[in-house]
């Protein structure tokens, strides 16, 4: 009885936890609900296939800052959502890699996500551009 109830929770953890270890968001422990449908502000989990900095395998986590049918604006190194100062991009990664950013200024369009993360260092959006709402695996939500 005591194994299965082990089993079980090692379970519910595995599935059901995510615990961020970089300083890219605010929090360090989120619960991945079953929901994919994402929404502006919302935490999502997903996966980029084919990025040089980021393995096929692993699940980023990040917050949709900016949705289909919102303004999003580069102006120079910096990001804006309806006007709003989402934040700026480096030449450099942390390990000195060059950094491309993405530019973009319109409308964005149907099922698509603009996400970051809350330090100034995140890889996100604004260096690999949209993410569409068929990658995200789970919206998760803050613990701790």
């Amino acid at each position: 009885m005591v194994a299965v109830a082990g089993g079980l929770i090692a379970w519910f953890i595995e599935s059901h936890l995510l615990f961020t270890l970089t300083p890219s968001l605010s929090h360090r422990v989120y619960f991945m609900g079953n929901s994919k449908e994402a929404e502006k502000n919302d935490y999502v989990v997903f996966s980029l296939k084919g990025n040089r900095f980021v393995k096929d395998n692993d699940k980023l986590l990040k917050r949709v800052s900016c949705a289909e049918g919102d303004i999003l604006k580069t102006a120079g190194k910096e990001y804006f959502c309806n006007g709003l100062y989402l934040g700026a991009v480096k030449d450099f990664s942390l390990k000195g890699d060059r950094l491309e950013n993405f530019i973009y200024d319109g409308v964005i369009g149907r099922r698509l996500l603009f996400v970051t993360g809350d330090h100034k260092d995140s890889y996100d959006s604004r260096y690999f551009g949209f993410i569409h709402k068929d990658q995200v695996m789970a919206k998760a939500y803050p613990l701790w």
